[in-house]
C-alpha cells in the first residue's frame, strides 16, 4: 500500500534511535540523553528511568566526554538541534 510505513516505535524511541547512529551513543546513553530533554533534571530523569541518579549522573558525565561539550546546557541545546532537524 501507498509506501507508508508502520512503525510501533514511539517518537521518543525513534529520537533515541537517531542519538544511537548520529552521535555514536549506547543505547543507556540515548535514553538519558532523550529522558534528559524532556525532563531536564537529573532526578526526574532517573525516576521516569527507573535507575537511580547515579547512574544518570554517569551516564551524562559519559555524554559531556563522547560528545565534548562542558556544561550539560550545551549538551541539551546539541541534542535539542540534532532531533530539531530530523525529519
Amino acid at each position: 500500500h501507498g509506501g507508508v510505513t508502520h512503525t510501533n516505535e514511539s517518537p521518543d524511541s525513534r529520537g533515541d534511535s537517531v542519538l544511537q547512529i548520529a552521535l555514536g551513543l549506547s543505547p543507556a546513553e540515548a535514553r538519558v540523553a532523550q529522558a534528559l530533554l524532556k525532563h531536564r533534571d537529573p532526578v526526574a530523569v532517573a525516576k521516569a528511568l527507573s535507575i537511580s541518579p547515579a547512574t544518570v549522573r554517569t551516564h551524562v558525565r559519559n555524554l559531556h566526554s563522547r560528545l565534548d561539550v562542558k556544561r550539560t546546557s550545551d549538551l541539551l541545546l546539541m541534542l535539542d538541534r540534532l532531533l530539531a532537524a530530523m525529519p
